[in-house]
């Protein structure tokens, strides 16, 4: 039953034959299931709007227990401006076009502190949502400056309602949830900015290798077969055409030579490093010296194109076991 798993777990790549490996790809081990890079981003989204959410029904909660004289406008006003807060949190956290933010702002700022002197210094903790937005809407240096209006604002508004007792609680409120909520919006297109560059820059080193290749072939080939072209077809430069021919030859395969298959534990390691530098954890197990024949690197180089090309992969394991070639995720 076990072997019969195992084939069946296992999906081969390449032929097994005397002197060649076997390039398998395994299916992901349950153990080593996790949440990707964007799933890791769409989580930490949910996670800040649920936050807003819950702060703001606390605070309208609060309202309620304080015995205020405008629940219900507090509850209207806070239906109008907190799908806009969420929305402006979304679009940020998406990298979106800024397009249209200043009037998603603007607007929240008149529900807020339109609605304050209503429903009185309980209604403070709008201010929090409030503070966030201008810390991603409004450009540095004044998105520092308004936020530091708001912090100051519950001061006043606290004593002018007779309720000075709470100035500290709300204006600590404003300078530790606009941060909170800003940052971490701002974090996650930048979390997915650096996987992308990590990507264009593994591309960019093979594209740049291939190009280093090209150039050299064509300094020393190219230089022959103009030496050839100028020689003509006059029989007594035949010698000098033949000689120009094998030298350009051999210098050719000098130059290719150093691109050939290298030992497995050294392309293995060049795989590695790439798939590191594209965000994926790998750990390579190879026999020292191990022969890796070309027909199983262009597989490899496949398998690790599809590795690159999945963006659920976080982690794998290259191994050589016996005469095979593993690759598990």
């Amino acid at each position: 039953m076990s072997s019969a798993a195992d084939d069946e777990r296992h999906r081969s790549l390449a032929p097994n034959g005397p002197g060649r490996l076997a390039l398998r790809a395994c299916r992901p081990r349950r153990a080593r299931v996790g949440l990707n890079e964007n799933q890791l981003s769409r989580l930490a989204l949910v996670a800040v709007l649920v936050a807003t959410v819950a702060i703001v029904v606390v605070g309208l909660l609060r309202l309620g227990g304080e015995g205020s004289a405008h629940p219900g406008l507090a509850v209207v006003a806070t239906c109008l401006y907190l799908p806009v807060v969420l929305w402006q949190l979304r679009r940020t956290a998406l990298g979106l076009p800024p397009r249209g933010s200043g009037w998603r702002l603007g607007f929240v700022a008149v529900v807020v502190l339109g609605t304050l002197p209503v429903v009185g210094a309980q209604w403070l903790g709008a201010l929090y949502p409030l503070a966030a937005l201008v810390l991603l809407v409004v450009r540095m240096p004044w998105g520092l400056v308004v936020f530091a209006a708001l912090v100051l604002l519950p001061i006043p508004v606290t004593h002018a309602y007779g309720q000075g007792g709470w100035a500290a609680y709300f204006a600590l409120g404003v300078a530790l949830f606009g941060p909170m909520t800003a940052l971490p919006v701002l974090l996650i297109p930048a979390v997915r900015e650096l996987r992308e560059a990590r990507v264009r820059l593994a591309e960019e080193a093979v594209v740049r290798e291939r190009l280093r290749l090209d150039a050299e072939l064509q300094a020393e080939v190219g230089t022959a077969l103009d030496r050839i072209a100028s020689l003509g077809d006059r029989p007594e430069q035949v010698r000098e055409i033949v000689d120009t021919a094998r030298g350009a030859l051999a210098n050719a395969r000098r130059t290719l030579a150093r691109f050939r298959p290298a030992p497995a534990h050294a392309e293995l390691d060049a795989v590695a490093t790439l798939l590191r530098a594209a965000g994926i954890e790998a750990e390579v197990d190879v026999p020292p010296g191990a022969p890796l024949p070309e027909s199983v690197g262009v597989e490899l180089r496949r398998e690790v194109a599809r590795l690159l090309a999945d963006e659920s992969v976080r982690r794998c394991r290259i191994a050589v076991v016996g005469a095979r070639l593993e690759i598990t995720r």
